[in-house]
């Protein structure tokens, strides 16, 4: 039951089942396959999946097998992927939900490596220098952005390299791995060694990373060039672009004698050491594998052959054998060879794996014979096979291998062969189906019951009765729900795209032939809504005529002692206890207390062997001391996996019920119900069915369907890959579904309470005006976007009161209303504000609905969020219109040139002015930030006349400070000085060089600086000159002067001769960079003020604001008048873009370093405005501008005492929320003087000398 308004609560019912002993295979709660470790490298214990969707989800590396030839893009195809993870990261995650199958099964223990009978003994390695020919598939640089990394790539081969070198020799080998995006492929033929595999790999993924950043898309490496021996040859393949079809084509050509085609480039990488297993008798160039030259016998029969003839002894034919070598193979003539194998044609028709006689009579049946219990003789199907090469392998057709299995479970045909399917290759009885480690149902279910005279589709049914499909998962939609059988009509299909139902199928209500003796109106009731700003409730002002029931929510239960506690909610509860005309019946639990520490233990505990009985008698003794009509549990929810810190137990649904079995006896005629979610990933840990028998009703959730939880999860809302759809959360056709779903678990109908909502679930629109389903909404899975209602006050969560204030003011807020076939009312306001919620229309034709359908009755969430009883009436039903009341009637179309215009309006009452004085700062905003947009639209090239300006600047102040002779770096250096001949030396601090002999820089002289200082001289440099560290080395700077060449003839003639070389004097870097003032407003939020601005619009109009009008509007026109300001010297910034001429160059500077400052308040709180501030200050020194009078504002951003700096920074923190900050700070505005609000800017002290002139006027 939603208790808080961060309540995360029930999903859609459309997901597999998982029991609580799974907790390292994937789930819905963890994206990933089970771990390669556990699983060990024998596919048929993998994670099966159905879907390139369903691999995706999971981020770590994984291995992966799948039907070579059925692309796993094709839409007329079953797929099915085999996977396991190559991680041993927790990839469990906040729970997502998959409306395709996708839950999974316990992992076991495996092997580490793959066992294999391994090669045989007549059988050795023969090294040999091989070539490796590596190819290239450029990309198309229009899909250039979606490339995978190197580094993806890299993982990807690794982990398949991993899997092949742990497999034994002597097998071929298809297998698969990826990792993001990159999606890697191997095949490898049996006489390959594994070790060989290490080097090419390395070698392949050095190539990757050196082809250039997403030039191409697609490489491949084999040993030879064209055709081959499959068995001799390996083949890899890289897809950066995640194209698993194209894959699958490389190794399928690979694994049939073939190349893949269509490469961009080719080379050869040669002398790989390559080990291939062959026989030791054959020579290495031979041709055949025929090692064995013995005669093959065979006393076999077969009621399918009808010779009378005795069999012969046989030879096989392999690749390039002729009549007369398999003549010398049999050890009789040719002339015999002929007679035991008649035909005109015979020898020109040999083919491998052909038979032929070597002694009289008849070739033995080599079709496979069924088992001497009456099975078939079965085989399980492997990535690379097809029907075609089984018949030829089997002495079979392809038509026969399809009536063979016309009974065999999961046979759809020989176009649609899944990996680790069974099939029989003989007649007889069909085999049981192997297990898939995560199917959950049906019969290959692992360890699942015994068949005994079952049907197989009915073996091992799902939890609660939902439906079992295909694939072995249990769900309640489409997915699961519907037979879909294949054209073979075998069992345990169904037709490609689909995923038919084998037992407990379709989709509708049932079990409710019987209604209820009356029908039940239940009112929930927040007993603590009394802490809300508004929208308060007495529990007597309950409608008693309306209403049959109130649930009293949420007394408490103290741990240990397990009583009952309604601590603060006492004076509620004395109310209850004496009202009458209604059932009075307390509810336990909620979701804050079921799902948050320390109270998530209470219920596990309480319901325990040891503690039941202790809970149930305080349970009765409560009811009855205070003279109550039931109790309620809400415990949210047994058994859950992914909800509180510590997971719950497998036995807290049972140890429920007996409780409840123990409250019930105890409890007599006085009525015991519990809260039950309608989603089957939460209500299948309840014993539903028999709980049902013991309690008087059961209220079923059936709202909160959707919410900002779902954002990110793609399977949330059917047709929304990323689950940020805008859907209703009381969508009328899933609430049918969860229906149907208790009613097939046993539940009769007229114990079912259902749920409707006094509340909306609200979302921020991604994109203004959009109509289609696919409407996105922002935030994230934690937080909203929405704005928050001003009582609720929790952005995604809006009271059916808050809801009929913004429709009272439509024209206002702009709102647009409309229903749809969801039987769910909506509207949007001010432009993306989405909101679904019920009207008191809507909700009576749930009723009816409810009626018709023999349901128990309605139980509505809350009763105290539908109107307000308080002092603000927010919300209060009228006669005129039900939904639409409250508020104030104000002109809102009228246009104003100003707030001085507004505040001289004498057609406009006084307190309307407040409300349209905020309007016009909404306005000014929204304008400001269309300006903005288009200020910024090409503003880059004037910061590259910026940065050629202050550069010179930079390496003018540099230059000052840094001089050798004058600057100011002679104060944190000293000097080791000798001139000419070693006649003059010095050595200490350079400031002192001079003091004795102002004429000592004379001649030819050497210097040798050294920092000696260097805190001192750098944060010098940086208040001066606005040159950091990083942007400097040591260096070496040479002089020479001479100019006495003009006093040659002259007696007495004053000259200056030096050559100077001064060595580790710091100077700037040759490619020191200029940081782009650009950066220092990427950060600019605007959302909170426009927040902030939007909250306190809403509650004026509404009436519901305890603060005063004029502190609003005061508050909120610093940002508004700050963002005009910034934005004017953006557009006067970018007027003066491109080439200037030099006088121009200081009112440049000038002019973007204000539109900076100007923008500083926006980048968040006062933290972040100082940081910017002390980075503009630098950029002020570099322009050698230090004291100019145009940075006022400098000073006034660095400043928190500043007013207006202390409302952005609160501001963009948003702490700026109730009558009393708004108070505070409005006094603080209000106190600025003329020379404060001067340095604000002309823009900003024109629109603030408005506001002022008018100020008693709008408050």
């Amino acid at each position: 039951m939603y208790s808080s308004a961060l309540f995360i609560v029930f999903f859609t019912l459309i997901f597999g089942v998982q029991t609580h002993a799974e907790s390292d295979a994937a789930s819905p709660i963890n994206p990933c396959p089970v771990r390669c470790s556990k699983s060990g490298l024998d596919a048929l214990k993998w994670t099966y999946l159905h879907g390139v969707v369903a691999l995706n989800r999971c981020k770590k590396p994984l291995l992966f097998s799948t039907m070579l030839d059925i692309p796993v893009n094709s839409p007329d195809k079953h797929i099915t992927i085999r996977a396991c993870t190559d991680s041993e990261d927790d990839t469990k995650q906040a729970p997502d939900y998959d409306p395709v199958p996708f839950t999974f099964g316990t992992p076991k223990k495996r092997s580490e490596r793959l066992q294999s009978p391994g090669c045989p003994s007549n059988m050795a390695p023969k090294s040999n220098q091989t070539s490796v020919y590596y190819h290239e598939w450029h990309t198309n640089p229009a899909e250039m952005d979606s490339t995978a990394s190197d580094e993806d790539a890299a993982a990807a081969l690794r982990t398949l390299k991993s899997y092949i070198t742990k497999t034994g020799d002597c097998r071929h080998i298809t297998m698969f791995a990826k990792v993001g995006s990159a999606t890697v492929g191997a095949f490898v033929g049996h006489a390959v060694d594994r070790e060989a595999f290490s080097p090419v790999v390395e070698r392949l993924i050095s190539a990757i990373q050196s082809s250039g950043s997403g030039e191409t898309n697609r490489f491949t490496v084999q040993n030879y060039k064209e055709t081959h021996s499959s068995s001799l040859g390996f083949g890899i393949v890289a897809d950066l672009q995640n194209n698993i079809t194209a894959a699958q084509e490389a190794v399928s050509s690979w694994s049939q004698g073939r190349s893949p085609s269509g490469a961009d480039t080719t080379s050869g990488w040669s002398d790989f050491d390559i080990k291939y297993w062959l026989v030791k008798s054959m020579n290495s160039s031979s041709n055949a594998t025929a090692n064995n030259s013995t005669n093959h016998s065979s006393n076999a029969t077969s009621s399918l052959n009808l010779h009378r003839r005795a069999t012969c002894s046989y030879q096989e034919v392999f690749s390039g054998d002729d009549c007369y070598g398999l003549a010398e193979r049999c050890g009789i003539s040719l002339t015999k060879f002929y007679k035991f194998n008649p035909g005109e044609d015979f020898c020109n028709k040999l083919k491998p794996k052909q038979f032929v006689c070597c002694s009289a009579g008849d070739l033995p049946d080599f079709r496979p014979k069924k088992n001497a219990d009456g099975s078939c003789f079965s085989y399980d199907i492997k990535d690379g096979d097809g029907c075609w090469a089984l018949a030829d392998a089997n002495y079979l057709t392809t038509k026969g291998i399809e009536d063979l299995n016309k009974n065999t479970w999961g046979f759809a045909g020989c176009d649609n062969l899944q990996p680790g399917q069974k099939i029989c290759l003989s007649d007889g009885e069909p085999p049981m189906p192997n297990p898939i480690e995560n199917a959950v149902c049906g019969p290959q279910k692992p360890n699942g019951e015994v068949r005994g005279n079952k049907k197989l589709a009915d073996m091992n049914p799902c939890p609660l009765n939902v439906c079992c499909n295909v694939w072995g998962q249990c769900g309640m939609d489409k997915d699961f729900c519907i037979e879909n059988p294949a054209d073979t009509g075998a069992p345990g299909t169904s037709k490609p795209g689909m995923n038919g139902c084998i037992s407990n199928c379709g989709m509708n209500i049932t079990n409710n032939a019987k209604g209820p003796a009356s029908f039940a109106h239940v009112a929930y009731f927040e007993a603590w809504n009394q802490d809300r700003p508004c929208l308060h409730m007495d529990v007597t002002d309950i409608d008693t005529k309306k209403y049959t029931h109130i649930h009293f929510a949420f007394p408490n239960v103290t741990a240990g002692d397990f009583k009952i506690d309604v601590g603060t909610l006492k004076d509620q509860f004395e109310k209850l206890k004496k009202m009458t005309g209604i059932k009075r019946i307390v509810s336990l639990g909620g979701w804050a207390f079921s799902a948050d520490a320390p109270t998530y233990t209470i219920f596990r505990q309480a319901v325990s062997q040891a503690n039941r009985a202790t809970f149930a008698d305080n349970v009765v003794a409560f009811v009855n001391e205070h003279g109550l009509d039931g109790i309620d549990f809400d415990w949210e929810y047994p058994g859950a996996q992914d909800i509180t810190p510590v997971p719950g137990a497998a036995d807290e649904g049972t140890n429920y019920l007996e409780f409840l079995k123990l409250v019930k006896r105890r409890m007599g005629s006085k009525s015991v119900s519990i809260a039950a979610p309608a989603s089957y990933w939460y209500l299948k840990a309840f014993p539903i069915k028999e709980m049902s028998s013991v309690i008087d009703y059961i209220i079923y959730m059936t709202y909160d369907l959707h919410g900002q939880w779902d954002y990110g999860n793609k399977w949330s809302s059917p047709g929304c890959p990323e689950g940020d759809c805008l859907r209703s959360h009381v969508n009328m056709t899933e609430t049918t579904t969860a229906l149907a779903m208790i009613t097939k678990a046993g539940v009769p109908s007229y114990k079912v309470v259902v749920g409707i909502a006094s509340y909306g679930r609200s979302f921020k629109m991604a994109e203004e005006g959009c109509t289609s389903e696919m409407c996105r909404y922002t935030g994230s899975r934690t937080v909203s976007d929405a704005m928050p209602g001003p009582c609720t006050g929790t952005g995604g969560y809006i009271s059916s009161a808050e809801i009929r204030e913004i429709l009272w003011n439509k024209e206002l807020l702009g709102v647009k209303e409309w229903s749809d076939d969801t039987d769910t009312d909506y509207l949007v306001y001010q432009d993306t504000e989405w909101v679904a919620w019920m009207t008191d229309e809507t909700k009576q034709n749930r009723i009816n609905k409810y009626t018709k359908l023999n349901f128990g009755g309605v139980s509505d969430w809350a009763v105290d969020l539908d109107k307000d009883y308080g002092d603000s009436g927010i919300g209060n039903n009228g006669e005129d219109d039900d939904n639409q009341m409250g508020g104030k009637n104000c002109p809102l179309t009228k246009e104003y040139a100003d707030l001085e215009a507004l505040a001289n309006d004498g057609d406009v009452s006084d307190d309307c002015k407040p409300v349209l004085a905020v309007s016009i700062l909404e306005k000014m905003l929204d304008g400001s930030i269309t300006k903005y947009n288009d200020a910024d639209n090409g503003y880059d090239k004037n910061f590259e006349a910026y940065e050629r300006v202050i550069k010179k600047s930079a390496e003018a102040a540099f230059k000052k400070f840094a001089d050798w002779e004058f600057g100011n770096i002679r104060k944190y250096t000293d000097c080791d000085f000798q001139r000419s001949g070693g006649k003059d030396k010095y050595n200490g601090p350079c400031e002192d060089l001079m003091k004795d002999d102002p004429l000592i820089f004379q001649g030819k002289m050497t210097m040798k600086m050294t920092i000696r200082d260097s805190d001192g001289f750098y944060d010098t440099l940086e208040a001066e000159a606005g040159i950091i560290s990083d942007w400097i080395e040591l260096g070496e700077f040479h002089e020479e002067v001479n100019d006495c060449s003009s006093c040659q003839g002259q007696p007495a003639c004053l000259c200056i001769y030096r050559d100077v070389t001064v060595t580790g004097i710091p100077v700037l870097k040759k490619d020191f960079g200029i940081p782009d003032p650009k950066e220092i407003i990427k950060s600019i939020d605007l959302e909170a003020t426009r927040n902030a601005m939007s909250a306190r619009f809403f509650d004026i109009v509404a009436g519901i604001w305890d603060g005063s009008n004029g502190d609003v509007v005061q508050v909120l026109s610093v940002p508004v008048f700050l963002f005009a300001q910034a934005v004017d010297s953006m557009e006067e910034a970018k007027e003066k873009g491109g080439e200037i001429r030099e006088e121009e160059k200081k009112n440049l500077i000038i002019t973007i370093i204000s539109a900076l400052l100007f923008l500083i308040p926006f980048v968040g709180e006062f933290a972040a405005m100082a940081a910017g501030a002390a980075t503009v200050a630098r950029m002020i020194a570099m322009a050698g501008m230090i004291g100019n009078a145009a940075f006022t504002i400098a000073d006034v951003v660095a400043n928190p005492e500043n007013a207006a700096m202390a409302i952005m920074g609160l501001l963009s923190a948003g702490r700026v929320r109730k009558p009393r900050d708004f108070a505070e700070l409005g006094a603080a505005r209000r106190a600025q003087t003329k020379f404060d609000v001067s340095k604000m800017g002309a823009t900003f002290k024109k629109h603030d000398d408005s506001l002022q002139k008018t100020k008693e006027k709008l408050a």
